[in-house]
């Protein structure tokens, strides 16, 4: 049996004691032995590609920290000596499970898995037998969705380039137009340089809701019930998720915790729309390593979406800046980014989207509706400019079309829109 190296971090178990002990006269070299989280992330910062064998007690073990170690494809192995700790090590991203028994089965165990040349498939080890995951195994959710799972929500990203374009106001138009018609939507602050969502309501918060949503799912406690704590009912089938409550603290979400969040969305909304800052960061979210950039929120927001919307002004420079971003997008994206253009200062719509088309973009464009930002949060405001340009189809029945065909299962209507753009 080859030697094996690994970072061992599972001070909580009472067999760690005896297999530290035996590996002296066995094949497997542990480099440290780590009390908490933080020093394991000290230790692996370090040491780049060993492996790291750790308990589901951990104290400050979190899936962030979970992430952050398994990057680089560094093996990230879990040691169990009950059913729950499978399931925690599972809900935490740990696939590959030692089950701790005698030390010295354990031992054996445990230099195989290190010594596998290829990582292995999603399974635990128990007692020296490899159990795989069977593809049709019925595990439990995390938690039990609002709707059947064919129903799943939908997540829609707006963004825009930085000189005040019309984010927030487009998202809340959004909202606004899927909540009419009789679907429920939750609006999302998710910018962390300039958050306005619960100013502009007039909501006032003890904590910040997506903040606090974020720690549920750093402890794997976010469910349908705890997701409700944080949302504030602003109208009709629309709910709010307030940003960070000041721009200052935007560490206190990190990107890994967003997902989560928006996952159970997807589960208990049926539209959720994620108002997102203009500033991105062009790693996205695999540069990072012990710590998140500031952007990594927004770039995790437009990986996640089915449907990005991207507005910008129409004026040279508001078209400069969102060429400039356009092609990042797409890339942190995946998927094409539609495009709404704001008319400002005398300049038509229309003029700045022939330039668009100019420039090689070939993916779906069309005029923001006129509308402020008082208009869309006051309902009486929104119902009456809807009436005024209900039969012109260039303005709220595009962006009512675009919201409404970002749903999965539509046919023809699915959004594809193929995208080119040659700076």
């Amino acid at each position: 049996m080859s030697g094996a190296t690994c970072i061992l971090a599972a001070p909580n178990l009472s067999v760690e004691p005896a297999i530290v002990q035996l590996s002296a006269g066995a094949s497997l070299r542990i480099i440290r032995r780590c009390l908490d989280a933080a020093e394991l992330l000290a230790v692996a910062s370090i040491e780049l590609q060993t492996p790291a064998v750790l308990s589901a007690g951990l104290p400050r073990l979190t899936s962030e920290v979970v992430a952050t170690l398994q990057l680089s494809n560094r093996k990230v192995i879990g040691l169990a000596q009950t059913p729950a700790d499978i399931e925690q090590l599972r809900a935490l991203g740990i696939f590959i499970v030692v089950t701790a028994q005698r030390p010295e089965s354990t031992l054996t165990d445990l230099i195989e898995v290190l010594t596998e040349i290829t990582t292995p498939i999603r399974g635990s080890w128990e007692t020296g037998a490899w159990k795989e995951s069977i593809a049709n195994e019925v595990r439990p959710e995390p938690v039990k969705a609002l709707k059947a799972e064919k129903n799943t929500g939908q997540v829609l990203s707006i963004w825009g380039p930085p000189g005040a374009p019309g984010r927030t106001t487009a998202a809340l138009a959004v909202a606004r137009l899927i909540a009419v018609t009789g679907k429920t939507v939750c609006i999302i602050d998710a910018d962390t340089a300039s958050p306005a969502i619960t100013l502009l309501f007039g909501v006032v918060e003890d904590a910040s809701g997506i903040v606090v949503a974020a720690r549920y799912a750093q402890c794997k406690s976010l469910r349908y019930d705890s997701l409700l704590t944080v949302v504030r009912n602003v109208a009709d089938g629309i709910g709010i998720i307030g940003g960070v409550s000041h721009p200052d603290r935007w560490e206190e979400l990190h990107p890994y915790s967003f997902r989560d969040v928006l996952k159970i969305c997807r589960s208990t909304f049926e539209f959720t729309c994620v108002d997102l800052g203009a500033g991105l960061d062009p790693r996205g979210t695999d540069g990072e390593f012990f710590e998140s950039q500031r952007f990594s929120v927004a770039a995790a927001g437009l990986r996640e979406a089915d449907a990005v919307l991207a507005i910008s002004l129409a004026t040279p420079l508001g078209i400069s800046r969102l060429l400039t971003s356009l092609g990042l997008v797409r890339n942190l994206a995946g998927k094409d980014v539609a495009i709404a253009i704001r008319a400002h200062d005398g300049v038509n719509a229309q003029e700045a989207i022939t330039t668009l088309r100019a420039y090689g973009c070939a993916q779906e464009m069309f005029e923001m509706p006129d509308i402020s930002t008082n208009e869309v949060l006051q309902n009486t405001g929104f119902t009456r400019q809807r009436r005024m340009l209900w039969r012109r189809k260039d303005r709220w029945t595009q962006l009512e079309s675009w919201a409404m065909r970002s749903r999965h299962g539509d046919g023809s209507t699915t959004m594809s829109v193929p995208t080119r753009v040659n700076l």
